[in-house]
């Protein structure tokens, strides 16, 4: 491109970075970074995710924060993306505290988490046994967006169940179902998946029968997750 006189923009230069980043070659990745000024060209916020997300991947967190603490020092300003990738990168390394605080930051800065940032905030306090953690961030979740008890509701019911805690994860749910805030079928579905795990096969009969008379049908998951414990249970006989 270079040699024909076609100058790279930003996007060129994302795209590169991103490219070094996959294969992480982030000394590779920083020097792309660099070139950007270098060829009187401006960083946005989407050159400066990238390289976090590199760093994030291969779990240099210094350098993904110390790129972070930049931004506003740029004239940017970390959006939900920014945020999201380092919430997932200090999960990766164990250090909940700090994800957490800089999820209070990212709600001071006024960036509104989305679902994927709903689920790695819940799947990161929950993989690390953060249960009450868990929780509290969910309640927090709930009260900026009532209209998102179906997602939030769904997320932490399922990991919930994974994790084993059945009776945290039925509590909540009979307590969405309390508060008016009918469960979908997703929310169904984690549920039924969490009991099934437990043995508790009648239980779930019982609560796929509810969604029926409730009007919300089930899906094809919510068939397979029987079907398949059925099927377990048969062949222990």
């Amino acid at each position: 491109m270079i040699q024909r006189k076609i100058y790279p923009n930003v996007v060129t230069y994302s795209t590169l970075i991103e490219g070094y980043c996959l294969q992480g070659r982030m000394d590779e990745a920083r020097k792309a970074f660099g070139q950007v000024v270098e060829s009187g060209l401006q960083h946005n916020i989407g050159t400066y995710n990238t390289l976090i997300n590199g760093y994030c991947k291969i779990k240099e967190m210094d350098e993904a924060m110390d790129l972070f603490c930049e931004i506003p020092q740029k004239g940017f300003h970390p959006d939900v993306i920014t945020y999201t990738t380092m919430l997932q990168g200090l999960f990766l390394v164990d250090r909940c505290s700090a994800a957490l605080k800089l999820f209070q930051k990212m709600l001071v800065a006024g960036n509104k988490p989305d679902y994927y940032t709903s689920c790695v905030l819940l799947d990161g306090l929950c993989d690390n046994g953060l249960v009450e953690e868990a929780m509290s961030v969910y309640h927090q979740l709930l009260n900026r967006n009532r209209n998102g008890s179906h997602v939030y509701g769904t997320i932490i019911i399922d990991r919930l169940c994974k994790l084993g805690r059945l009776n945290v994860a039925r509590d909540l749910f009979n307590d969405l179902i309390s508060k008016g805030r009918h469960p979908n079928v997703y929310t169904y579905t984690a549920i039924i998946n969490g009991l099934c795990r437990e043995g508790l096969i009648d239980e779930a009969l019982e609560l796929l029968r509810k969604i029926e008379r409730n009007d919300c049908l089930p899906n094809t998951v919510t068939y397979n997750v029987i079907l398949l414990e059925r099927e377990n249970v048969m062949r222990q006989i």
